[in-house]
């Protein structure tokens, strides 16, 4: 009879701490089965991701100028010459976009009209900083006015021609104002810009001479 009783006691207080640490949450089938796996226990609310840290995207755009500047005249006559030049080439190549002219001559047209609007807004924004005054160009320019009256392949040579001119002289004068202008972002648009302009230069060049050949030829 004693060992009877001393197993019934034995029984209740096994079964007593069972329901103890299942209370606990530290053991019952699901978290044994996790505790075997070496995943530890996953509540309600760890059940959500954590929210992953967000890395700063470094932005390719050039440093934004205050609301104004003191520009040193070396800059101001950069600024005055890059972007004249620059609404010139682009409006000249918007113009041979509705021309008839092969597609390999409105790619580069497209090219250089999208990269001269970048670099002519990165300059203004400098130059209004500045308070540079500038001028709208006036349009149509001469150039516009005497390649209008061309067709065919004269008129995609003098095109080309007029690009390589433009992008040499505007190459030279961004490699030169890398280092001679005064104010950091001058210098910056200044070295951002140049490889596109020379991108565009070798471009036109490459175009000029297989037109030349296909005259040739024919």
């Amino acid at each position: 009879m004693k060992v009877v009783l001393g197993i019934v006691v034995l029984v209740l207080v096994i079964a007593g701490a069972v329901a103890v640490v299942d209370a606990q949450g530290t053991w019952g089938p699901g978290n044994l089965h996790n505790q075997l796996q070496g995943v530890d226990p996953v509540g309600p609310q760890d059940a959500e991701e954590s929210p992953r840290p967000v890395t700063p995207q470094l932005s390719a755009e050039p440093p934004v100028p205050g609301p104004t500047r003191n520009l040193p005249g070396v800059d101001r006559r950069f600024l005055t010459r890059a972007i004249t030049q620059s609404d010139r080439v682009e409006a000249l190549s918007r113009m041979m976009l509705d021309h008839d002219v092969s597609n390999e001559v409105k790619g580069l047209a497209q090219s250089v009209m999208e990269s001269h609007m970048l670099i002519g807004g990165r300059l203004r924004t400098i130059a209004s900083q500045g308070r540079v005054p500038l001028r709208e160009p006036v349009l149509p320019t001469p150039e516009m006015k005497r390649l209008a009256r061309l067709q065919g392949e004269r008129l995609e040579r003098e095109y080309l021609e007029t690009v390589i001119r433009a992008h040499r002289r505007a190459a030279a004068s961004f490699q030169r104002h890398i280092t001679a202008a005064r104010d950091p972002d001058v210098r910056h648009v200044a070295a951002m810009s140049l490889p596109i302009l020379q991108t565009n230069l070798s471009e036109a060049i490459r175009l000029r001479n297989q037109v030349r050949r296909e005259g040739a030829g024919g």
